[in-house]
């Protein structure tokens, strides 16, 4: 069920929007379930104290799940065995493993948020109390900005825009040779045309009289 789950969480993260309200919802839930995964697995570990189960639950697996990237889990497994061992370091001993690593502050962030809930909820599955209300999300996807070209402002890009939507006299005369059909101008064409036009003023057709 966990490797199911995390590979799910996984997909989500880095194949789907995660702009998109229903994508980051999606999430939301696997993170919850998994929390609750790992918790239990903590217990039971707890209880039994067997030497074939230490590596359960796995450090790759959970860190991979919390969403550091491949130096960042790298570097916490050469420090740290075990998930027990991970609970146990302070935020600021996991800030130094990570920064040695290049790890973005994001990393941390996410890191630290997943581990509290992961303790929170271990204490609650402790107590028998699993029907908890708690939120067991941290939004463990990356954060995406869009930017603009630089010196160019939105206002500036959607007023070219809109010309380019208008067609030029040029294309209209052009489409219609070419279709063997006039294709009347638009209407702002037209318009354009109108605000354009200048009379020309022709000699007159009759000569002035001589003066005497």
């Amino acid at each position: 069920m966990i490797d199911a789950s995390a590979e799910r969480l996984d997909g989500l993260r880095t194949q789907c929007a995660t702009s998109a309200e229903l994508t980051q919802q999606e999430i939301r839930t696997l993170e919850g379930k998994l929390i609750k995964m790992f918790s239990n697995q903590l217990v039971m570990k707890a209880k039994l104290r067997y030497d074939d189960v230490k590596h359960i639950p796995s450090l790759t697996q959970w860190l991979q799940v919390v969403g550091l990237g491949p130096n960042s889990i790298k570097g916490l497994c050469q420090k740290i065995s075990s998930v027990e061992e991970l609970q146990d370091k302070t935020e600021f001993e996991l800030k130094s493993i990570l920064t040695d690593k290049g790890a973005r502050p994001e990393e941390l962030n996410r890191l630290c948020r997943a581990l509290r809930i992961l303790k929170k909820y271990t204490d609650v599955v402790k107590r028998g109390d699993n029907d908890s209300d708690m939120q067991l999300y941290w939004d463990s996807w990356d954060r995406q900005h869009t930017t603009l070209k630089v010196g160019q402002s939105p206002r500036i890009a959607r007023a070219r825009a809109s010309r380019a939507s208008v067609p030029s006299e040029e294309c209209l005369s052009y489409n219609n040779n070419n279709r063997g059909g006039a294709i009347p101008p638009s209407s702002s064409v037209s318009s354009i045309s109108s605000l354009n036009y200048q009379p020309v003023l022709w000699p007159p057709l009759t000569p002035l009289p001589r003066a005497k």
